[in-house]
């Protein structure tokens, strides 16, 4: 749908007609708002079929500023006008919204371009760990399984294996920041770090906007505590970044790096939720499974082994994802 496109629904509190077509009154919020659907675009009777006066018509509509291009009361839909039909002003205003998405886009590829190209030179700071396979049996299940099923069953040549021992470094932040903020000891703690995790996403911005320019925007709404709770977990990732990794000399890969330490973070949180309600237990609600059982019987239902980013795409197939999890022990 093009940005201009505004698609909105609302519960119709009158239909008028009116000499040129009709007025439908709707509630807004506290208000009250009219949309003017005119006989040329619909020549009938509203509401257009019969319903009990208790039931609230729900109009659905499509607007570009103020012109209604379609618009339906429950499923029925009232009309829907061709792209060719629409006025000359609306036609210009898409057109403009697809010049600056594609402008956009074009910007977007651009910038993973560039991420790209910076992270294949720092690469070559990081050292492949030969002890990498016994780190990764020291890690929780939730890290410990999917790293291990890219390592064995991922490719073996020098850059995949700098790439994985990447992905371990940035786990290993991740999981740190995990223990800083959840007390695993509590009831429900696990659980809520994942509901947090979810909630706190809309705020955590991407590779293509700096975190300066969100900061600019809200400075004069938002006081010094209320940033440090929205993007706290930002300047966290940023210090643990560069006190544990090789320097990273260019912002957009620290802004990347940054990123993909919140969504396996993210991820990892959501994993072991799922694994913590899913535990095999006896009448009186204790664990008969180890966690490597516990996991084998739940992997399907994991989203980090399926993780994918620019330091580590893994293509692994379903069938040697399932031999891996069927054959190997996890330990």
């Amino acid at each position: 749908m093009n940005i201009f496109m505004k698609k909105q629904t609302f519960s119709v509190d009158k239909f008028e007609k009116v000499e040129a077509g009709w007025n439908i009154r709707v509630k807004d919020h506290d208000a009250k708002k009219v949309f003017f659907i005119a006989v040329r675009y619909y020549d009938g009777k509203l509401p257009p079929k019969f319903a009990f006066p208790w039931h609230t018509w729900k109009l659905n509509v499509v607007t570009v500023d103020d012109f209604i291009i379609s618009a339906k009361l429950d499923d029925i839909t009232l009309f829907e006008l061709k792209p060719e039909d629409y006025p000359d002003a609306v036609q210009k205003r898409l057109q403009q919204g697809e010049k600056i998405v594609a402008e956009a886009n074009a910007h977007m590829t651009e910038t993973d371009n560039r991420i790209k190209q910076l992270l294949s030179k720092y690469l070559k700071q990081i050292d492949i760990n030969p002890q990498l396979e016994d780190e990764l049996s020291k890690l929780h299940i939730c890290w410990r399984a999917p790293l291990k099923l890219w390592l064995l069953k991922g490719k073996s040549d020098e850059d995949y294996l700098r790439r994985l021992t990447l992905m371990h470094q940035l786990a290993l932040i991740a999981g740190r920041l995990y223990l800083r903020h959840t007390d695993t000891s509590q009831m429900l703690a696990v659980a809520w770090a994942a509901i947090k995790c979810d909630a706190y996403s809309s705020l955590w911005i991407d590779q293509h906007l700096s975190l300066d320019t969100i900061l600019d925007a809200v400075k004069d709404r938002e006081s010094r505590d209320e940033i440090d709770e929205h993007y706290g977990l930002f300047f966290e990732i940023d210090k643990l970044l560069k006190a544990y990794l090789p320097p990273i000399k260019d912002e957009l890969l620290q802004r990347y790096l940054n990123l993909v330490v919140r969504q396996i973070l993210c991820t990892y949180a959501e994993d072991y939720a799922t694994l913590d309600r899913n535990y095999m237990t006896d009448a009186w609600y204790q664990r008969i499974c180890t966690d490597e059982e516990d996991y084998k019987r739940n992997y399907e239902k994991m989203k980090l082994p399926n993780y994918t980013s620019f330091i580590l795409s893994p293509q692994i197939s379903p069938q040697a994802t399932q031999s891996f999890f069927m054959s190997y022990s996890l330990k």
